[in-house]
């Protein structure tokens, strides 16, 4: 009987406790957030990053399991490693928060805001082209998610719809579940970072404003739909800011992109390309790779 009465008072506490953690770690997550945000606010003009240097203590897990797939030069996730930012994982190790997975069979939605705060979000860092060869269900966990449609914004897949880099994935589910300044962050490591909100500022907006994953998919449907149609209501809004304010396009080389300082070249109208085929004599029929004529005539087109 003492046994017993005793057993139960532990169990009392221990959830009461486990509560307490809970609201510990929402809170912490809400005060970096905050934090965030006002560093990003008060440091606009700075080129140097918007979030301050790499001592931050960041306050949810992040971790990776690394198949040694990619170029360890370019990969935004062992960059966020040796940052102290993202922890490696073993092949058969289980993470307990968000995993992004493409056997996941739920989209990451706003609903999934405090498995972030408490148990972090964890990827899988491995080339686009040897998907067929990773071992997904080797990567163990309760929270496997996929992320709806976004374009990347990292010089590899640069336009490229839904390759997205470690950092990108990460930073898209920090916005989705109303971490934005976290997400920022993270982006604000990379030069070209910026970039990413600036080319999904729409869909991601969209996506933050579902509740479950059933909405996210059909807020990416709808917006899929919305980017098929090229003369919409948008595309005038664009008409006309052609009409009144013109064109620029950044002149440099394909195979350099991530030596370009995007992030200096500054507007409130950055815009992508719609998939379009060369026909320049340097990459004749190579896709979105046009010269700078082609992208001044392709939008004059679409408008």
């Amino acid at each position: 009987m003492g046994r017993k009465r005793g057993s139960g008072h532990r169990g009392a506490g221990a959830g009461g406790g486990k509560d307490k953690r809970r609201q510990g770690q929402l809170d912490k997550m809400e005060r970096f957030t905050s934090d965030m945000n006002s560093a990003l606010d008060g440091s606009v003009e700075d080129e140097a990053g918007a979030c301050g240097g790499d001592d931050v203590k960041f306050p949810c897990p992040l971790a990776m399991w690394d198949l040694g797939q990619c170029d360890p030069k370019k990969c935004t996730g062992r960059k966020l490693c040796r940052m102290g930012y993202v922890r490696p994982l073993r092949l058969s190790q289980r993470f307990g928060g968000i995993i992004l997975s493409p056997v996941g069979t739920r989209c990451v939605s706003p609903e999934d805001r405090e498995i972030v705060a408490e148990h972090g979000i964890a990827v899988v860092d491995c080339s686009w082209n040897k998907l067929e060869e990773t071992p997904f269900h080797k990567m163990k966990g309760s929270h496997l998610r996929l992320l709806p449609y976004l374009l990347a914004a990292n010089p590899i897949n640069y336009g490229r719809p839904c390759k997205l880099s470690c950092v990108e994935a990460f930073a898209a589910i920090f916005y989705i579940v109303g971490y934005e300044g976290v997400g920022e962050h993270l982006l604000s490591k990379f030069r070209w970072g910026g970039g990413f909100h600036d080319i999904n500022a729409v869909p991601l907006q969209l996506y933050a404003q579902c509740k479950t994953g059933s909405e996210v998919v059909e807020a990416q449907q709808k917006w899929i739909e919305q980017c098929k149609t090229p003369f919409s209501a948008e595309s005038a809004y664009f008409r006309e800011i052609v009409a009144e304010h013109g064109i620029a396009v950044v002149d440099c080389s394909w195979n350099k992109l991530e030596e370009t300082p995007f992030h200096k070249m500054k507007g409130s109208h950055l815009r992508l390309l719609p998939y379009l085929l060369a026909a320049n004599p340097i990459n004749y029929g190579r896709p979105c790779k046009l010269s700078c004529v082609e992208a001044f005539a392709a939008i004059f087109y679409i408008v």
